[in-house]
């Protein structure tokens, strides 16, 4: 196409000059080879300016082409520019992730590395501690071989002894009687008929005086008896608390134990503390289960030996301690958070991996440190030295609370108990109760409470298992109880976040005959003394009782508004709508549940922290549905 362009301009050129030429020839009458000249310089001086127009228009068509080049390298080099900035971000994200998914692989081959070595060093120690109880058992083996032996000699020597005894004391009998017959005949012969006959001598009245060795041997007798009746006394006790252990306890039955205890298989039971006399739930105690390999629970009278034996005690309130945090966190983050006890053992206090766990629980659950109260016994409590009362002082500075149980007397030191920071005391009730309870004592057992009251010690009294020993409580001013009688401890599965609805029942159920017990006993004082003695009422768990106030008037009907069925009925239907969110409807529900008597009237009235604060274990659930389930 250039070609012809280029062509069709050379002739255009050609036609121009030899036009001018032609033009010059005829108009201006020059001959052609004057003319030929002027036509030649027209024709080159059209070829000279196409020449210099068509270099004008290549210089600007290759300027075009540089500025297309330039502006091509720059968006190629801002496109490299972008390449390599996205390169960069690819790798550190790359990095980033890498590094973030290795650390927690690390963080685990260290923390397995650690639990591995530390797997390896429990081993030995635990290979160490067979090794010394083996030992231990040898020389027990053999003390109890000397003491069989020296407790047969004992026995053969007083056996000895009797036999000898016995034979002087028959050959006095015989020589006594030769001569009581000797001097009834001569009396005989020489007395008249008139005077009486001698009466026989009574020689079975009194023994013979007994030598030094049978007497030594008789007191020996008579300390073992005693010291028998004394272990039989503790024991009683003891099972009191604990039930009693197995006496035998198979192979199979440890290795379960042992198994429960590698793979946490634990669960935790709940029992509530009631106040009294309504017996509203204030607290609760968390009492640990193992669980076999089919799920079935482990009894304490099984698995408590075998970890006392193999010195796992402090593994096994390490896993009880995790359990009650872990079900108390999502307790709490459900609304229903409660105060509750947690046993540790004496061998936890010193054991500083136990220590350093439950710091790492409290520092993680710092809102939750209020709830939990660490429970040991008064045998482990009297046996702390000076690194358990370290660490005691050490839990207390964190914000625990404590409590001692199995009180065996009322006569323990509860001074030191109060100085080293316990706020509860557990006492079983027939101890309690027991006729001799307060011998030996300043005060009277019914005054107990209120005195450990005045120290700081609130008192709870456990093993309640029927009503007349409950009745038989409220003479002692009791304001906390724990038995059977209110409701069972039951288990708290891992997936639940409230509290069992068969807790809840039972111990509304108690609650529901408490009120009728102490309105029973109420008019029975009345009744006996003839004057209106009201039943205390006690709001919380620290609470203190009220002044007296008087009795409301008789009801003139026996039927009292909670014992309508269409009342019942309607309470029912409106519980079963607690889904839905009706201010008017639930206020409506609690003033009909306060007339009926199905509820205390102090809990339906606001602005009372105590009376919040003795309600707190039944946040987050209808106090109606509660009652009438």
């Amino acid at each position: 196409m250039q070609r012809l362009g280029a062509l069709f301009i050379a002739i255009c050129m050609v036609v121009i000059s030899a036009s001018v030429g032609v033009i010059l020839n005829y108009k201006f009458g020059l001959t052609i080879l004057e003319a030929a000249p002027f036509a030649v310089g027209v024709l080159l001086t059209l070829m000279l300016v196409h020449y210099q127009i068509s270099r004008v228009r290549d210089r600007l068509i290759i300027d075009e082409q540089m500025d297309d080049l330039t502006r091509l390298k720059l968006s190629l080099t801002k496109d490299v520019q972008d390449v390599r900035e996205l390169t960069e971000q690819l790798e550190q994200t790359v990095a980033s992730r890498m590094r973030g998914e290795m650390d927690p692989i690390l963080a685990e081959l260290d923390l397995m590395g650690t639990l591995v070595k530390q797997l390896a060093e429990s081993c030995a120690e635990i290979d160490e501690r067979v090794e010394l109880n083996e030992e231990r058992a040898k020389v027990l083996k053999s003390k109890m071989d000397q003491a069989t032996k020296t407790m047969a000699q004992i026995q053969k020597s007083l056996s000895n002894g009797a036999l000898a005894t016995r034979e002087k004391l028959q050959a006095t009998k015989v020589a006594v009687a030769d001569k009581a017959k000797g001097d009834e005949a001569q009396s005989q012969s020489e007395v008249t008929p008139s005077e009486p006959k001698p009466e026989p001598m009574a020689i079975d009245d009194e023994p013979p005086a007994l030598s030094e060795e049978e007497q030594k041997a008789s007191t020996l007798a008579a300390s073992r008896a005693k010291a028998e009746e004394a272990a039989k006394a503790l024991e009683s006790i003891a099972n009191l608390h604990h039930g009693q252990h197995k006496s035998t306890i198979s192979d199979d039955e440890k290795q379960a134990v042992r198994r429960a205890l590698a793979m946490g298989k634990m669960e935790l039971h709940l029992q509530p503390i009631v106040t009294l006399p309504m017996r509203k739930p204030a607290l609760y105690e968390m009492l640990a289960r193992l669980l076999d390999e089919q799920g079935e629970v482990i009894t304490p009278d099984v698995f408590l030996p075998v970890c006392k034996e193999l010195n796992f005690l402090s593994l096994l309130d390490r896993l009880a301690v995790n359990k009650a945090f872990r079900m108390l966190r999502n307790l709490t983050d459900r609304g229903h958070g409660m105060p509750c006890f947690c046993n540790i053992s004496l061998e936890s206090m010193s054991d500083p991996d136990f220590f350093a766990h439950l710091r790492e629980l409290y520092e993680q659950n710092t809102d939750l440190v209020e709830n939990i109260i660490l429970e040991f016994n008064l045998a482990s409590f009297n046996s702390f030295g000076v690194l358990e009362q370290e660490t005691m002082q050490l839990m207390q500075s964190m914000g625990f609370r404590f409590s001692v149980d199995q009180l065996t007397s009322l006569k323990a030191d509860f001074d030191q108990m109060v100085r080293s920071g316990i706020r509860f005391a557990k006492v079983a009730a027939p101890i309690l109760t027991h006729r001799d309870a307060g011998r030996g004592m300043d005060i009277h057992p019914a005054d107990f409470s209120r005195v450990l009251s005045r120290k700081g010690l609130d008192l709870i009294v456990t093993h309640v298992e029927t009503e007349s020993a409950l009745v038989g409580l409220l003479d002692y001013n009791i304001k906390l109880a724990q038995g059977n009688h209110f409701a069972p401890a039951k288990p708290l599965r891992p997936e639940e976040t409230s509290i069992p609805a068969s807790v809840t029942n039972a111990a509304a159920q108690a609650a529901r005959k408490g009120r009728n017990g102490a309105a029973g006993l109420a008019s029975r004082q009345m009744n006996a003394t003839g004057q209106n003695i009201p039943a205390p009422i006690v709001h919380g768990a620290g609470g203190r009782m009220n002044e007296p106030a008087p009795m409301p008037a008789a009801p003139t009907s026996d039927r009292t508004l909670g014992q309508n069925p269409r009342v019942a009925q309607a309470l029912k239907a409106m519980s079963a709508q607690d889904g839905e969110a009706n201010p008017t409807r639930d206020h409506f529900r609690n003033v009909l549940a306060e007339a009926a008597g199905l509820m205390d009237p102090q809990t339906t009235r606001p602005g009372s922290a105590e009376r919040q604060a003795s309600d707190t274990p039944a946040q987050g659930q209808p106090r109606l549905q509660r009652v009438i389930r």
